[in-house]
C-alpha cells in the first residue's frame, strides 16, 4: 500500500510529499512541471493525465499549447461522436467507436509520443471505461445500440493501447479513471485485461458492514505479466483508512473537496518501497519471457530440421524416380530401335518377295507369249 496524490492544477507539498512507490496524476496543463521529475528521482511515479473520451471547447489560455498536445494538436480536428453527446457543458464526447480514426491517433501517436519522451512512468486515463457518467450524458436515454457502440469502442481503446504499451516498453503503466463492470449484478465487458488497474473514485470500501463491490472488484486479475494498480480516491480520511485494508488497493489518497485534486494533500497512508520486489519481479517475468522465447524457437528449429530431412528424402526420392524413368526410358528407346530394325528387316524381306513375284509372273507371261506365237505358227 501507497499514497497516492492529485496535481490536477497545483504543486504545493509535492516535493515533501515525494516517496518510493507513492504515485502522483499530473493534470492536463502543467505535465511538464519540474517538480514532477523530482518527485520521480525520490522512487515515486508521475502518470500523465489524458482524457480520452472528450475534448473541450475551448483550451486554458496559459496551457493551450500542452493541452493541445492532447488532442491532434488542435481541437478543432477531434473527431466527435455525434448527436450532442457532452461529458460536461463544455467537453463534447470524442469518437471512441471501433477502428475510430482518434483511437488510431492515440494509439500510434500519442502514446507513443509519451512513452518515448520517457516523462512519466504510465499513463492516467480518466473515464475510460464500462460507460461514461458524466451529469450532463443522460446515458439511460441513449438507444442501447448507441450504448453497446460506446463500451465496445472503449474497450477497443483499451486493447489496442495496452497492446501498444507492452510493444513499446511493458513497464509503462496504464489506469482507467473507471470501472468495466457498471454493477455486481450487471455482465463485466473484459476491459480489466487491459490496463495495471482502476482508480475508484469516491466509492465507499465498506457498505452495510460488508466489503462493498468496488472493494471486491479491485480484487480480481487485471493485465498478466504487469504489476497491478489500483488507486483509490477516498470518501475521507476513515473511508482512505479502511481501503487501506483492501486486497487489491494499492494506493490510496483522499480527494473529497475540490480543493483536494488541485494540489497534493497529506499522504494517508504509510509508504512501502516496491521498487526491488517489483524490479525483480520484472526481471523474472523478462527471463520467463525469454524461456518461453527459447521454447519456442527450439521448437520452430526442430520443426525446420524435420522439414529438411523430409525435403532431403522427398528430393532423394525423387532422383531415384527420375533415374529410374530415364533407365526405363532407355531401355525402351533401345527395344524400339531394335524392333526398328527387324522391322526394316522384315520389309526388305517382303519387298524381295514381291520383286520375285513380279519376275515369275513377267517370265509365265513372255512364256504364254511365246506359247500363243507357236500356236498361231502351226495354223
Amino acid at each position: 500500500m501507497n499514497p497516492l496524490f492529485l496535481a490536477y492544477s497545483g504543486l504545493a507539498n509535492l516535493d515533501a510529499y515525494a516517496g518510493p512507490s507513492a504515485i502522483v496524476v499530473t493534470g492536463q496543463g502543467n505535465p511538464y512541471a519540474p517538480e514532477f521529475q523530482r518527485f520521480r528521482d525520490k522512487g515515486g511515479k508521475v502518470y500523465r493525465y489524458i482524457i480520452p473520451i472528450s475534448v473541450v471547447s475551448a483550451l486554458n489560455a496559459g496551457s493551450a499549447a500542452v493541452q493541445a498536445e492532447q488532442f491532434m494538436g488542435d481541437i478543432a480536428k477531434v473527431p466527435l461522436w455525434g448527436n450532442d453527446r457532452r461529458n460536461s457543458a463544455t467537453a463534447l464526447l470524442t469518437d471512441i467507436r471501433v477502428g475510430s480514426a482518434w483511437t488510431d491517433w492515440h494509439v500510434n501517436e500519442l502514446l507513443p509520443m509519451l512513452i518515448d519522451q520517457k516523462l512519466w512512468d504510465g499513463v492516467f486515463y480518466d473515464v475510460l471505461g464500462v460507460r461514461p457518467w458524466g451529469v450532463t450524458l443522460q446515458w439511460d436515454t441513449w438507444p442501447e445500440a448507441e450504448r453497446q457502440d460506446w463500451t465496445s469502442g472503449s474497450v477497443d481503446f483499451a486493447r489496442r493501447t495496452h497492446e501498444k504499451r507492452m510493444q513499446l516498453d511493458p513497464r509503462f503503466e496504464i489506469v482507467h479513471n473507471n470501472v468495466w463492470q457498471q454493477s455486481a449484478k450487471s455482465a463485466p465487458v473484459g476491459g480489466e485485461k487491459y490496463c495495471n488497474g482502476v482508480c475508484i473514485e469516491h466509492k465507499a470500501a465498506i457498505v452495510n458492514g460488508a466489503p462493498s463491490f468496488h472493494a471486491k472488484y479491485v480484487g480480481r486479475d487485471f493485465a498478466p505479466g504487469v504489476p497491478k494498480r489500483n488507486l483509490i480516491l477516498a470518501l475521507s480520511d476513515a473511508d482512505a483508512a479502511a481501503w487501506a485494508t483492501v486486497p487489491g488497493a494499492t494506493h490510496v489518497g483522499s480527494a473529497y473537496t475540490a480543493a483536494m485534486y488541485k494540489a497534493p494533500t497529506p499522504p494517508v497512508v504509510p509508504y512501502e518501497d516496491l521498487r526491488s520486489v517489483e524490479n525483480e519481479a520484472y526481471i523474472a517475468s523478462l527471463r520467463a519471457q525469454i524461456a518461453d522465447q527459447k521454447a519456442r524457437y527450439d521448437s520452430l528449429f526442430a520443426l525446420a530440421e524435420t522439414a529438411v530431412v523430409e525435403a532431403r528424402n522427398e528430393r532423394d526420392a525423387a532422383i531415384e524416380q527420375r533415374n529410374t524413368a530415364t533407365s526405363m526410358y532407355d531401355k525402351a528407346a533401345a527395344e524400339r530401335d531394335v524392333a526398328a530394325a527387324e522391322l526394316e528387316e522384315v520389309l526388305r524381306q517382303y519387298q524381295g518377295a514381291l520383286d520375285r513375284e513380279a519376275a515369275a509372273a513377267a517370265a509365265a507371261y513372255s512364256l504364254q507369249a511365246k506359247i500363243n506365237a507357236a500356236r498361231s505358227a502351226l495354223g
